[in-house]
């Protein structure tokens, strides 16, 4: 990986740095669109796999029945 250039000064920055030393601009690193969809993909899979559903149903069953 490559350093990033600042906006305000132009000097070469970390990667992973989110203030420029130089000048103390603040350069917040940017995430990839695809970070919170799989992030929540990973945890809907980790509750699957981890909780038995058929006693969180008949545990919070009754809550879903009254509001629909």
């Amino acid at each position: 990986m490559t350093d990033r250039a600042c906006p305000k000064c132009g000097v070469a920055i970390g990667i992973d740095d989110d203030r420029c030393w130089s000048c103390g601009a603040n350069t917040p690193v940017t995430y990839p669109w695809y970070i919170w969809p799989l992030g929540f993909l990973i945890i809907a899979a980790l509750f699957a796999l981890l909780v038995d559903l058929d006693a969180f149903w008949r545990t919070f069953g009754h809550l879903f029945e009254a509001v629909f």
